[in-house]
């Protein structure tokens, strides 16, 4: 989503984004930015959850848990 960022603000596109880590560049960016603890993701198995999102706090935390 970052790549595109620009490209929404200069449209005058509000950004909201829900996110575990309020110092992303995206929570950042952003024109609203709730914080929301994840422990487990629902709908995804955790090696899933980790994969389909690599780069966010989660991702990165099930990534570099033991198998």
């Amino acid at each position: 989503m970052l790549p595109i960022v620009d490209i929404w603000k200069s449209k005058g596109v509000s950004i909201i984004t829900v996110t575990e880590n309020m110092e992303s560049p995206l929570a950042l960016a952003a024109d609203v930015a709730l914080k929301q603890h994840a422990n487990r993701e629902t709908d995804y198995q955790s090696g899933q959850f980790a994969r389909i999102h690599p780069g966010g706090a989660v991702g990165e935390r099930l990534n570099n848990r033991p198998l």
